[in-house]
């Protein structure tokens, strides 16, 4: 019986063995078969690319800290080179190597919002976040043409051994020219489609985050009526219509209007009328000031501190000069939108380029009644309004002297009710409109005008007639500004020829591209492929150990997305 059990066992054992080796060569089998498919998929399909710079930014980010603004609370990416990581530093504009392995060098310390426009951020103290990690499909200019606003992957012109990443504005053939930070082929105005705008587009004023009432150089931006039926709240604005709203004529009609409040800085010149200047004050010639009194005109450079307002108050009593003074610092502040981005260093741009080109967003949810929500924007030459109906479930374009909609479409199909996502754009001149998304009917092209316009300082209102609204989500961006630097080598305008593309960075000021490069087109045989995804992000994690701030890497599962 002995033997015969340990015969048994003998072959229990055996069997085990066999099934354990056989388990290990089936691990080993399927992760060479995973080696070779890693191997393969990175060799003709796919593979990984860092960022590091910040060219593409705010679209696509290099290296970066995370800045919560002190004022608003609003959270952006403030830029540091890959060098510098662990340090402070950044780049001076002419030093930048805008590549995605490159390199920058120079001292940074302060981050400007790009929201609420506070500067002097401090970001000494913040930990680094590594750049966008890319999968970039190496196959895709093989199988069709690259397209014009797609962000593209290809080697550096003068050393093929750095890969770029920007996006193609220019196909071959085309003559191309950088006209007011537009891009023109061949003369003619290339517009973004709305997927494009939504992947371009840099945030100018979300309403959530507002710094407090009683920061004494901030006003609101949106500017709510006094009759009671607009009311704003923390992260909303409700509108409660009154007996005779329905009925009220356009002219009647409560707005909520959008001024730009910058709170600082700025170049730009303020004047207002001051019939003399007041016997008791001394002049602004005996003092160093932006403040100026010329030919019945008081002036001031920039935006005017709340302090230098009370300064200048307190050196007169004068009624004159303080309704002067007090016009003088309410329109210094408010300003046509200027190309402000948070991922830059506040003084490496020395100059600031305005915006005509925005887009409105929000979300409205109708609770009862029947009625309309409207918004109408300016570029400063043509007024647009577009009317949401709930009644009829249709959106109609109207333009300023122009008789009846020039466009008009029905929602596009729903889902489930509750709030709709408006979006409103006048970029590239032209109007865009979308419902959840989906343009509701074909965009409105237009032409700049004979004469000239003033930039608007007041582009958006918004209003309604009828029901019970709320508005959430409220926010302003803009355009990328293709800044003229370089300018092409001194060129106004350069001939792509066969097989030829002309490339540019979303961050316009620090980018280095086609306008500076001694060739400007990238060759056909340049290009590597088309990212498509970021994958595989991470964020600073943060542990107290042995007395001080230890801080190691966590998967950032909010910052995949698809590339547009």
């Amino acid at each position: 019986m002995g033997t015969r059990n340990d015969r048994t066992a003998s072959r229990h054992r055996s069997r085990a063995s066999s099934q354990r080796n056989s388990a290990l060569r089936q691990m080993f089998e399927s992760l060479m078969v995973l080696a070779v498919a890693v191997v393969v998929f990175r060799g003709f399909i796919a593979e990984g690319y860092l960022i590091s710079t910040g060219s593409m930014a705010p679209c696509l980010l290099g290296y970066h800290r995370r800045v919560d603004c002190p004022s608003c609370g609003y959270q952006f990416a403030r830029g540091v080179s890959k060098e510098s990581s662990g340090r402070v530093g950044y780049a001076t504009s002419g030093e930048s190597e805008q590549e995605l392995g490159g390199s920058d060098t120079g001292p940074v310390s302060a981050a400007i919002c790009p929201n609420c426009g506070l500067n002097r951020i401090e970001t000494a103290g913040l930990p680094t976040t590594e750049g966008d990690q890319l999968l970039v499909h190496k196959n895709a200019f093989q199988f069709r043409e690259p397209r014009r606003w797609e962000v593209a992957v290809f080697r550096n012109p003068g050393d093929p051994r750095q890969a770029y990443v920007k996006r193609i504005v220019g196909l071959p053939g085309e003559t191309i020219e950088l006209i007011d930070g537009d891009v023109y082929a061949d003369g003619m105005l290339q517009r973004k489609p709305l997927a494009t705008q939504l992947g371009m587009r840099i945030l100018v004023d979300d309403h959530k985050h507002r710094p407090a009432d009683d920061d004494p150089d901030w006003q609101p931006r949106w500017l709510v009526p006094d009759s009671g039926e607009w009311t704003e709240h923390r992260d909303h604005f409700e509108f409660r219509p009154s007996e005779s709203s329905s009925t009220a004529s356009d002219d009647d009609t409560d707005w909520v209007q959008y001024r730009h409040w910058l709170r600082s800085g700025g170049t730009h010149r303020t004047s207002v009328r001051l019939a003399g200047w007041p016997a008791d004050a001394s002049s602004p010639d005996a003092i160093f000031t932006p403040l100026s009194y010329r030919d019945g005109r008081l002036n001031y450079v920039g935006a005017m501190p709340a302090h230098e307002r009370d300064r200048w108050l307190s050196r007169s009593a004068d009624p004159a000069f303080h309704r002067a003074i007090h016009e003088l610092y309410e329109r210094s502040h408010t300003t046509w939108v200027p190309d402000v981005y948070g991922y830059n260093h506040p003084l490496e741009i020395p100059q600031f380029f305005p915006l005509r080109d925005l887009m409105f967003e929000a979300s409205l949810e109708c609770h009862e009644g029947t009625g309309e929500f409207r918004v109408e924007m300016t570029d400063g030459r043509h007024e647009f309004t577009t009317v949401v109906d709930f009644v009829r479930r249709e959106v109609r374009l109207y333009v300023a002297g122009v008789e009846g909609p020039i466009r008009s479409g029905t929602w596009p199909p729903r889902e489930a009710p509750g709030p709709m996502l408006l979006q409103m754009s006048t970029m590239d001149r032209q109007v865009l409109v979308a419902i959840d998304g989906a343009t509701v009917f074909d965009p409105v092209a237009y032409a700049d005008g004979e004469t000239p316009a003033d930039l608007p300082r007041y582009p958006v209102r918004f209003s309604a007639r009828g029901p019970r609204l709320t508005v959430r989500d409220v926010q302003l961006f803009r355009d990328v500004y293709y800044t003229p630097r370089n300018r092409m080598n001194g060129e106004t305008a350069f001939e792509l020829h066969e097989d030829e593309f002309f490339v540019l960075g979303d961050n316009s000021p620090v980018s280095i591209d086609s306008r500076s490069w001694d060739d400007p087109a990238v060759h056909r045989s340049m290009l590597i492929g088309k990212p498509f995804l970021v994958h595989l992000p991470s964020r600073p994690g943060r542990l107290w150990w042995g007395g001080q701030d230890r801080y190691f890497r966590v998967p950032d599962l909010a910052r995949i997305r698809y590339i547009r």
